[in-house]
């Protein structure tokens, strides 16, 4: 009766589980936004229509991430071939407040056999698949990444297989393509995954997301999930999952090639134009050739390739055209796909991305004029109207450097350098007045602007996203004129606290209307102790009154060179009328260097602001002789000098070499004299180090340590510091001891040991300085806890092994034991790690008999992070004779 009851079940499980189980190959989620919070969702599920159930998929059941669930209907469903059906839910949803949302669907059922899933026994394994929605204010509005290729593939054994989503963002966010296991649930990866099976790679391109199988070699089906990660200014700003199904036959088809493609950058206004072809290895079959994503999803001009489809014999070709404006301008690249099919059975494809970056034109019509003692410079305003900032640079003289073909922006390798941002798009004018001082004559301003344009999305609004620079405007270039005095030198002669000297040089006017302010004139040389004092500088020289004026320099004396950095300035006023003011010079400082001393080390610092550009500096250090000796050329204002001795004084002059762009002469001037002497402040190298517990043979209750002295930073140690501490998240050390620098080992025999070996050490130089190095390489190591328990004893009172107990144990906090008879009755328990059970019942006193008894045992144990339990369970045999 009991063989025909398991036989009825058996059939009846058979006819039941086909009849319930769904068949899920592939699937994915996207989303768009409608206004507000409010998203419409767009699940796409693929499975096999031949299973009784595929009715259960009318009806999608969604989590939508907000503790709300809903079954949506299915919007369309599409018989692809006899065993794949596409079923397609569109469905809104709204958000009530702004947050982090996990949207995801599950089914019971993948379809049977699938390879790489838990050894092929797939069908009970659920489908799962999940895409992210963040909704924040700051972000501004977003939307998902439309995938255009399907997810089913089919591929031969031997031929490379390759597949892309062609994935496109309208919103312009970087996306990021990542291999993950398919999942079963939330958190959940389907059970004993792996990768497709390979001969040479399976791969994933993050970047393209070109999938590459090179020369799969076991048939059969096998499914793969990608993970397409938002990014927006570096933050994560939402995920997709697709999780597609590759199907892999034993075909004798060689698949289809598509020449390579170029990747383009363009001027925005310029038409791209290329003709894209493809060919196959198998005379005979008609190819079919189509484009995909990026540049022919655009809202307005898209892209087009003509014929759409191109379909011929062997050889295929298109020609692709894409009229770009202005609103394709984004940061990231336009990525298309192109894709060429067979016709065979099955069918098999190559696919080729290409990127084209679409980059806004440069601002037109830049120009500069003189305006006072500045360049008002201007241009002409974005004719597009979707740049929101400008950002104008300037440098002095030319640059020589006009932008690359895919060079947005100004470099900082051109020397520009940014000197206003415009957040206004009408302002199409900037006065360079270095903020007020006026500008220096005698030098080429250079000047180039540059256009930003914001990320947009689906619906043309600015989001805060990436930017993307225009092409650089043409360069231009213009000086001042020289109608004040122009200082070209200042240079210190002598360094003294209150004697110090100080050479002044500079040039006359040379252009200057007499007829508004007439001769005599009067140049008055004024200084200010710093450059925080140059607004009220106090007259030092009064050039006297002349009608033509002449180059000339003063030499400044009883100045306090040693402490301060003097600024000159000089007057320039016109005594035909009384005393009228007609322009000031630009400010100039001394040479003010700097040092800082540290071992072995003296690093120089030096800094000067004046109106002409320095373009080199000699350092000088004073010899045994009491002379300056050049041991130095350099370009930058830091100079570190090195290899000296420690605890001697070392001086130092600096020279510049500086000139004005339109002057064919150089402008040389010396700063005061510096001294510095090295000290050691320079922490010794930490030591590696590693420790070497007994646990092998426990021979003892020491831990031996052996330390490399790491003398890359400073080879000056002297001693080494051994510090403990017994666990990892305590913050203080203990030291245990201090040895010479000539030892490298120590053993760690503290009594405590005996309780615990477990602790973290650490070892640290010393220096003669007593520099110690910091508290790094630590290294931890932890108990290892023994208790173990003998099988049998005999209490039959000859003193050996009367009592049942355990072997000499180590580090255990405590223990729990509970021994039973054969009957399961308990006889003995008790929390002494000793034991020493005796043989008796524990509550009459008397014998237990001779047998097999069975314990349960819970063992503390101490680690380096704590007390752990662990549980066993054995049995020990009583015997008395």
């Amino acid at each position: 009766m009991l063989t025909y009851r398991l036989l009825f079940f058996t059939l009846l499980l058979a006819f039941f589980l086909p009849l319930q189980a769904t068949h899920y190959r592939a699937g994915e989620i996207t989303y768009q936004i409608v206004n507000g919070k409010t998203y419409q969702f767009t699940f796409v599920t693929y499975t096999d229509p031949r299973k009784p159930a595929n009715d259960n998929t009318r009806v999608l059941r969604v989590n939508w991430g907000d503790g709300a669930s809903e079954d949506i209907p299915r919007t369309k469903a599409v018989v692809i071939n006899s065993t794949v059906q596409q079923n397609t839910y569109v469905y809104q949803h709204s958000y009530s407040t702004d947050g982090v949302y996990l949207v995801n669907f599950a089914d019971p059922n993948r379809v049977e056999n699938i390879r790489n899933i838990n050894g092929g026994v797939s069908v009970e394994i659920p489908f799962y698949v999940e895409a992210v929605l963040r909704i924040n204010n700051s972000i501004g509005s977003n939307e998902s990444p439309i995938m255009y290729v399907p997810p089913i593939d089919e591929g031969c054994i031997g031929f490379t297989y390759v597949h892309n989503p062609g994935a496109y963002d309208a919103d312009g966010d970087s996306i990021a393509y990542q291999l993950i296991p398919p999942f079963q649930a939330e958190n959940t990866p389907v059970p004993n995954y792996v990768d497709p099976m390979f001969s040479d790679s399976f791969s994933l391109n993050p970047i393209t997301g070109q999938v590459t199988w090179q020369k799969p070699q076991i048939p059969g089906i096998y499914n793969i999930a990608i993970r397409i990660n938002e990014y927006r200014n570096n933050r994560l700003v939402g995920y997709i999952v697709r999780d597609m199904q590759i199907e892999i036959k034993n075909c004798p088809n060689a698949p289809p090639i598509i020449a390579p493609l170029p990747d383009f950058c363009v001027r925005a206004g310029e038409t791209i134009n290329f003709n894209t072809s493809a060919s196959d290895p198998n005379a005979g079959q008609i190819l079919t050739l189509r484009g995909y994503a990026g540049p022919f999803e655009q809202a307005s001009s898209k892209a087009t390739l003509t014929p759409d489809p191109a379909q011929a014999t062997t050889f295929v070709n298109a020609d692709f055209r894409w009229k770009t404006i202005a609103n394709h301008v984004r940061y990231f690249s336009h990525q298309g796909i192109i894709k060429v099919n067979d016709n065979f059975i099955p069918e098999l494809a190559d696919i080729k991305p290409f990127r084209i970056t679409v980059i806004g034109r440069p601002p037109n019509n830049l120009i500069a004029t003189q305006e006072g003692n500045g360049l008002r410079v201007s241009w002409d305003k974005d004719s597009s109207g979707l740049a929101n900032e400008y950002l104008l640079y300037r440098r002095i003289d030319s640059s020589k450097w006009n932008p690359g073909q895919c060079e947005r922006g100004i470099p900082a390798s051109t020397g520009f350098k940014l000197i206003s941002k415009f957040n206004d798009i009408n302002t199409t004018s900037y006065l360079d007045n270095n903020d007020g001082k006026g500008l220096s004559p005698m030098v080429s301003y250079c000047y180039r602007l540059v256009a930003v344009f914001p990320a947009r999305d689906r619906f043309g609004t600015p989001i805060v996203s990436y930017k993307s620079e225009s092409y650089a405007s043409t360069e231009i270039c213009e000086a001042i004129v020289r109608s004040k005095p122009v200082i070209t030198q200042v240079s210190i002669l002598e360094t003294s606290i209150s004697n110090g000297k100080v050479k002044v040089s500079w040039l006359r006017p040379d252009t200057l209307n007499q007829m508004q302010f007439p001769p005599p004139y009067r140049l008055i040389l004024k200084r200010a102790n710093t450059p925080e004092q140059n607004a009220n500088p106090v007259a030092i020289f009064d050039y006297p009154t002349f009608d033509s004026i002449a180059d000339t320099n003063y030499t400044d004396t009883l100045v306090n060179t040693k402490t301060l950095q003097a600024v000159y300035v000089i007057d320039f006023i016109s005594t035909a009328t009384g005393i009228e003011f007609i322009d000031a010079s630009q400010p100039a400082t001394a040479l003010r260097a700097s040092v800082l001393s540290t071992d072995q080390t003296n690093i120089l610092s030096w800094k000067a602001n004046v109106p002409w550009d320095n373009i080199g500096y000699v350092v000088y250090r004073k010899n045994l002789n009491n002379r300056f000796d050049s041991i130095a050329y350099t370009t930058s204002n830091i100079f570190s000098d090195v290899k000296l001795v420690n605890n001697t004084e070392y001086c130092y002059l600096i020279k510049s070499f500086g000139k004005y762009s339109l002057l064919p002469d150089s402008s040389e001037n010396y700063s005061q004299e510096i001294c510095g002497t090295p000290l050691d402040t320079v922490r010794p190298c930490p030591p590696s180090v590693r420790v070497i517990t007994p646990c092998v043979d426990f021979s003892s209750f020491t831990n031996r340590l052996e330390w490399i002295n790491n003398n890359f930073c400073a080879d000056d140690v002297v001693s080494f510091n051994i510090y403990f501490k017994k666990y990892k998240n305590d913050s203080v050390y203990t030291k245990l001891k201090s040895v010479s620098n000539l030892t490298f080992a120590y053993d760690d025999s503290r009594e405590e040991l005996k309780k615990g070996i477990g602790g973290c050490y650490v070892v640290t130089g010393v220096d003669s300085f007593n520099n110690e190095s910091n508290f790094l390489n630590e290294f931890c190591v932890d108990n290892c806890p023994e208790y173990k328990l003998p099988n049998v004893f005999s209490p039959n009172q000859d003193g050996v092994n009367d009592e049942f107990k355990p072997f000499p144990y180590r580090f255990i906090e405590g223990i729990e034991i509970k021994i039973f008879n054969r009957w399961g009755q308990q006889v003995f328990t008790t929390e002494d790690p000793e034991i020493r059970w005796n043989g008796k019942a524990q509550k009459t006193g008397s014998d237990c008999t001779d047998g097999i008894y069975f314990y349960t045992l819970k063992v503390y144990e101490q680690y380096l992070e704590g007390i752990k339990l662990r549980q066993e369970s054995g049995s020990i045999q009583l015997i008395r004779n």
